[in-house]
């Protein structure tokens, strides 16, 4: 009653089916509620699996958006295999338009870990982590820039130090149809949902689709073709069902991400000038921003380089920037 994670989910049961999972967490207002996360499941036949889920940041969405599309979609007569899909996985963060939960100030993505969980948000993610992701041959988890950040849309996976991940990976990055895909390099003990898939044996799958706190009709559309564009891929499903095909077809080019000098910080607080914006390819040593204090127009802007070349594939919205934000971040192309 007081602890564990409650779930009516049935894997075995064919059809589409809508349920959920559900985390005890008293509070002010209700001494016996529940964290509950709506789960929505389709099963048909034999064929692969994939697990979808978005609002891992509850301030990124599209994800939830397109995610919640295909629930309304999508019937058991479209599926050959198995679909999980959780739109709104972050309720709590979700709910309140807010990168981590409301209710713990925990960041989902940063809880896969493994030890004891103690407050909700690490209790769900042992719960994806032990319950979902070992019973689908892939993760598919959506993100975006949030509430501060604009980032160009950009396919991904985490990756060790020297790893090759792999051809089938590679090949589901492609399968999204979006110009760029980008390696991340993590340690064997990364905190993300795909570094727990990866420690299941499975493939980990991500992309950034957009920012700005917001949805376009353009950020919207790339998930939707990336969601379709997967499914039919891994032969889930046979036609399209929330998109048509971008008739541009782009080619994937495969970017570099994680080494510190990709990512500019601010060393001074004030309010910042971007010398470069998404898109660009910027080298070595060129002029990255420059940090003004507005209440103090005499005094010098302090200006930064970047110190390494590359594509920028991030921008921080917010011209307000504290010592330690992150300004812009590169992609180096492989």
């Amino acid at each position: 009653m007081h602890t564990g994670v409650f779930s009516d989910l049935d894997f075995g049961r064919v059809g589409k089916i809508q349920s959920s999972i559900r985390i005890p967490h008293s509070v002010d207002r209700s001494p016996y509620y529940q964290v509950t996360t709506p789960v929505c499941r389709v099963k048909n036949g034999e064929g692969p699996s994939i697990l979808l889920m978005g609002g891992n940041h509850g301030d990124e969405y599209e994800g939830p958006i397109a995610l919640t599309k295909l629930c309304k979609t999508i019937e058991a007569g479209d599926v050959q295999g198995e679909i999980t899909l959780i739109p709104a996985v972050n309720a709590s963060a979700i709910e309140n338009n807010r990168r981590c939960s409301a209710l713990d100030g925990r960041n989902l993505n940063r809880c896969f870990l493994e030890k004891e969980p103690h407050d909700p948000t690490e209790k769900l993610a042992q719960f994806i982590a032990q319950e979902l992701i070992p019973r689908h041959d892939v993760l598919f988890d959506f993100h975006s820039g949030g509430t501060s950040m604009d980032h160009m849309p950009c396919a991904l996976t985490e990756v060790l130090p020297n790893e090759d991940p792999g051809g089938e990976t590679l090949d589901l990055l492609r399968a999204m149809g979006l110009p760029y895909a980008f390696l991340s390099d993590t340690g064997t003990d990364t905190p993300t949902s795909l570094g727990a898939a990866r420690r299941a044996g499975k493939i980990g799958i991500s992309g950034e689709f957009g920012g700005c706190a917001s949805a376009t009709p353009r950020s919207i559309g790339n998930t939707v073709r990336a969601i379709d564009n997967i499914l039919m891929f891994m032969g889930i499903t046979g036609k399209r069902l929330l998109s048509a095909p971008d008739p541009t077809n782009p080619e994937t080019q495969f970017l570099s991400f994680g080494d510190q000098n990709l990512f500019l910080y601010a060393d001074k607080s004030g309010w910042y000038e971007p010398l470069a914006d998404i898109g660009e390819f910027v080298t070595k040593g060129q002029p990255a921003m420059r940090v003004y204090d507005l209440l103090s127009p005499g005094e010098e802007p302090r200006e930064l380089s970047f110190k390494s070349g590359g594509l920028v594939i991030a921008r921080r919205l917010h011209s307000h920037i504290r010592i330690g934000d992150c300004a812009l971040t590169l992609g180096r192309p492989i």
